[in-house]
């Protein structure tokens, strides 16, 4: 089995865009005054997508991903240096080692940890510990932007195995899925084997990773423990509050 998010960047910009609305997640953010000139860090930036966006508009922003081919991908992606935009400073970091790679020698107006980012750290103890550390990064006022599934939301439709695919310029992509859920330890396992079809050439990526069912309770009592304040909950970036089948949790929080 392959290293998890070791794939193709480019197939990784196709699926997100399928599951992801970029322009609400901006005007989500700037509706908290996110603006030029102010600093953010996005944890789990994949292929860089959402701080490439929120550059142009002159906000320095720090992107950090597990994945090296997201992140190759995403300084590909980069402008030029000349284009006179503030270009994204990324790095590769596994999870285990966020704590230490993020330090007080810069301060964030914002810091984001979305599209169930959390999910994918290593235990619960690591997921309250990184956010009890994130406080002391954040400038007086700053925000932390955290987003997970509602997986518990999913048990009445619950599905074992399917199949998802994706299309885009005469590429095909085709994931067949496998979920396991152990209850005990609330953990869900994702397989999938990846199959991407171009003209007469298919690969093969195999993915598998185990992710914590966080629950928007247990959250809301560590922000509230580490002395996060304004605590505002959504289930979608149009700040919608009715929970569906689709919902996710967003939390806002300011220190």
């Amino acid at each position: 089995m392959n290293d998890p998010w070791e794939y193709p960047g480019e197939l990784y910009e196709i699926i997100r865009a399928y599951y992801r609305d970029l322009q609400a997640e901006t005007d989500f953010l700037k509706s908290y005054g996110l603006k030029r000139g102010d600093y953010l860090l996005d944890i789990g930036c994949g292929t860089g997508t959402l701080i490439r966006k929120l550059s142009l508009d002159g906000i320095n922003c720090t992107g950090i991903d597990i994945s090296r081919s997201f992140i190759r991908y995403a300084r590909s992606r980069l402008p030029s240096s000349e284009s006179g935009v503030s270009i994204p400073k990324l790095s590769v970091e596994p999870a285990q080692n966020l704590l230490k790679k993020i330090t007080l020698s810069q301060r964030y107006d914002v810091i984001l940890i979305v599209f169930n980012v959390l999910s994918y750290l290593e235990s619960f103890q690591q997921v309250e510990s990184l956010v009890k550390k994130l406080r002391t990064t954040l400038k007086d006022g700053g925000r932390l932007v955290l987003e997970f599934a509602m997986y518990l939301n999913f048990v009445p439709r619950f599905a074992s195995n399917m199949t998802v695919n994706h299309w885009d310029d005469g590429l095909v992509i085709n994931r067949a899925i496998t979920h396991h859920i152990d209850p005990y330890n609330a953990m869900w396992t994702h397989e999938e084997i990846m199959s991407v079809i171009s003209g007469r050439t298919t690969k093969i990526y195999p993915q598998r990773y185990e992710q914590l069912i966080i629950t928007p309770i247990w959250i809301e009592r560590i922000l509230r423990t580490c002395s996060y304040s304004k605590i505002e909950a959504f289930t979608n970036w149009h700040k919608g509050n009715r929970l569906s089948d689709e919902s996710t949790c967003i939390f806002v929080c300011t220190v």
